[in-house]
């Protein structure tokens, strides 16, 4: 699953992935607690506690929770990364259909 198809369809996405794991661990799949999970998990309210509280994950200056955007990188990134990212990944960026 990738992260335009979450960002799309988080609710129906996150129960897939809930749906995939209860076959190997047996777990409870509530709607009432995906629905809780996604606004609590939710890009807008992370990078409002990163803003406040910090990211320890994220060493640098620079917010870890930028955007959220679709696509974002191809017009953040330089042409030089976005080169290299895509010849360093590209067997991986066609499989999931970026190139």
């Amino acid at each position: 699953i990738k992260y335009e198809e979450i960002h799309n369809d988080t609710f129906n996405n996150l129960k897939k992935i809930l749906i995939f794991i209860n076959k190997f661990v047996k777990i409870e799949i509530d709607e009432k607690k995906i629905k809780e999970t996604i606004e609590l998990s939710s890009f807008n309210n992370l990078s409002k506690i990163e803003k406040t509280l910090g990211f320890k994950e994220n060493p640098s200056k620079e917010n870890f929770f930028r955007k959220g955007l679709i696509d974002e990188w191809k017009k953040s990134l330089s042409n030089d990364l976005i080169i290299k990212i895509e010849q360093d990944f590209k067997k991986e960026m066609k499989e999931l259909k970026y190139l």
